[in-house]
């Protein structure tokens, strides 16, 4: 079973979706920034999963999904995009298709193919 909850930023999503698991694999979508609300805002996640959950950090959440087996709760969408886009460079693209959008058309289907 797959359940696809959405909602605005700090609309209490993550601690929904955590309610609905009782051990999970939590694929973290957010980096790392040089911002103490952020920070702040990992830290809780992190002290509200319990010990027995397993964490992966990574912006490669197709390879991260296929290759793990049981619950699985993917956070979040949004993070992912825009880390995406970032790492292809998409938002300073002024000359449109120099590339990026295949690279990105890819990678977002493999993400589908994984949650399929």
């Amino acid at each position: 079973m797959k359940t696809l909850i959405t909602g605005g930023v700090r609309s209490g999503k993550s601690t929904y979706a955590e309610g609905l698991l009782v051990d999970a694999t939590y694929v973290a979508t957010g980096a790392p920034r040089d911002d103490a609300d952020w920070q702040e805002r990992v830290r809780l996640h992190q002290e509200r999963r319990p010990a027995s959950w397993r964490t992966l950090e990574t912006l490669d959440v197709a390879a991260a999904l296929t290759a793990t087996t049981g619950p699985i709760l993917l956070d979040d969408v949004g993070n992912w995009l825009s880390r995406t886009l970032d790492a292809l460079d998409a938002w300073n693209d002024e000359t449109p298709r120099r590339g990026w959008q295949t690279a990105y058309r890819d990678t977002s289907e493999s993400l589908v193919d994984a949650i399929a």
